[in-house]
C-alpha cells in the first residue's frame, strides 16, 4: 500500500501546489499529514487541532431556492387565513341555528297563525296601540323569520304593548 507509482508521484508534486493555493483562498481548515505509527511510509490526513470552530458560511438560496421557499410561506399563510376563516365563519353558522330568542315571559305572548293572518294583523291584533310597522320587525326578530310570511297553524312569539 505504501508504493506510489512515479506518474503518481510527478502528478501529485504538479497538483499539490495548486490544491495549496485553493485551499489558502477558501475559508476551508488546511490537513496536516501526519506519519501513521505502524507504517513508516504511508501517512493519515488529520484535522486540525486548533480550539477555535471552523468559520461557518451563511446559507445562500438559488433562485429556485428562493421560489420553493417563498411558495412555502405562502402555502403556510393561505392555510392560516383559511383556519381563521372557518373558525369565525363557524361560530357564525352556530349563532344562525340558536333558534328564537325568547325574552322573559312577561314582556311576550304566545299566538298560533289562524287562516288569513299575516304579520300585520297579528301585530294589529294583539297591541292595537302599537304601530305595526314597529311590531313586526320585532315579532322577525324574536322569532328569527326569514321572511314575512307566515303559515297557518305556526306559533309565534309576539311582544306585549
Amino acid at each position: 500500500m505504501g508504493t506510489t507509482s512515479q506518474a503518481e508521484a510527478k502528478l501529485d508534486a504538479r497538483v499539490r501546489p495548486q490544491i495549496t493555493a485553493m485551499q489558502a483562498r477558501s475559508g476551508y481548515p488546511r490537513l496536516r499529514v501526519v506519519p501513521s505509527p505502524a507504517e513508516p511510509k504511508p501517512a493519515r490526513i488529520v484535522a486540525p487541532a486548533s480550539g477555535r470552530p471552523a468559520k461557518r458560511t451563511p446559507i445562500r438560496l438559488t433562485r429556485r431556492g428562493r421560489i420553493v421557499v417563498g411558495a412555502a410561506v405562502a402555502i403556510g399563510a393561505a392555510a392560516a387565513a383559511s383556519l381563521i376563516w372557518l373558525a369565525v365563519a363557524g361560530q357564525a353558522q352556530a349563532s344562525i341555528h340558536a333558534g328564537p330568542r325568547v325574552p322573559l315571559r312577561g314582556s311576550v305572548q304566545r299566538v298560533t297563525v289562524e287562516p288569513g293572518d299575516s304579520l300585520w294583523s297579528i301585530a294589529t291584533r294583539t297591541d292595537p296601540d302599537a304601530d305595526p310597522q314597529a311590531v313586526i320587525p320585532q315579532i322577525v326578530e324574536l322569532n328569527s323569520l326569514r321572511s314575512t310570511g307566515v303559515q297557518v297553524g305556526q306559533v309565534l312569539w309576539v311582544p306585549i304593548g
